[in-house]
């Protein structure tokens, strides 16, 4: 069941821009309409690979489909951690401090998602909990800070919008 965690201006606002372009990529032209529907898709394989209030890692490029998922994720009341690089080594740091419970990988446009599920290395924070409690959308990002090591930076996603 989605659970729209976004606030209604927002859809409102992509149904009226539906046939104006929003992305314009590698000389393919997309629009407002597309990407609902890709978010429609996405939002729909979410319910079927996580729960709601999951941590989910988002592997994937600025492409529609990685927008969309991004999308899908706050609308169905998960938590996003996108993560861009490539790095193995990186990567699992990120997946460590962050918690995440699922990995979305969204690597190539018309590829099917991979999924994996993760087991949790250690406590997830309590604010994190709540969240996913609450039904409300996350969104996780990353700062290197002074030491080189991740650190991980909370924001509720619904609160932001």
């Amino acid at each position: 069941m989605v659970k729209d965690n976004l606030v209604p201006w927002f859809w409102t606002r992509l149904r009226e821009y539906a046939e104006r372009p929003c992305l314009l990529m590698e000389s393919r032209s997309f629009s407002y309409g597309d990407l609902m529907a890709r978010v429609a898709d996405l939002g729909a394989a979410l319910e079927e690979h996580t729960p709601p209030g999951a941590v989910v890692a988002l592997r994937s490029d600025f492409s529609l489909d990685g927008i969309a998922a991004l999308l899908a994720m706050a609308q169905h009341g998960r938590i996003a951690v996108p993560v861009v690089t490539r790095k193995a080594a990186e990567f699992e740091a990120r997946l460590k401090v962050a918690a995440v419970s699922h990995v979305w990988d969204l690597q190539a446009a018309g590829e099917e998602p991979d999924w994996r599920v993760i087991e949790t290395p250690g406590a997830v924070h309590p604010w994190v909990r709540d969240l996913g409690e609450k039904g409300a959308p996350g969104l996780i990002l990353f700062s290197s800070g002074s030491s080189g090591e991740p650190k991980a930076m909370l924001h509720d996603l619904g609160a932001l919008l």
